[in-house]
């Protein structure tokens, strides 16, 4: 069985991503209010931090009782071999023209 298969395997099968494979989930779940209006930020520095991940699905869930409000995010990603910014980069023009040349 490969990873793939695995980290697959590993999940419920409530949250499952919508395309395969994947490489890896992450999993940020909030309850406080404080937390979840910092979520964002969290998910953002994560991003940053993994370049050489590609997200190629999100799930949102939400749940409640009496005194709590819960919420989850999921993001499915695939390993890239170079960062996304690397890979679309414009080259560098090493040579000027010279006018009259």
């Amino acid at each position: 069985m490969d990873d793939r298969q695995e980290n697959s395997d590993r999940l419920s099968n409530e949250v499952r991503p919508r395309c395969q494979p994947f490489d890896g989930v992450e999993i940020w779940s909030m309850t406080k209010p404080t937390e979840r209006q910092q979520l964002g930020r969290h998910i953002t520095s994560w991003l940053c931090a993994n370049k050489h991940c590609s997200v190629v699905d999100v799930q949102i869930s939400q749940s409640s009782d009496n005194a709590y409000h819960c919420v989850t995010v999921f993001l499915f990603w695939v390993k890239i071999s170079q960062p996304f910014v690397e890979q679309h980069r414009t080259p560098a023009k090493t040579q000027l023209s010279r006018a009259g040349a």
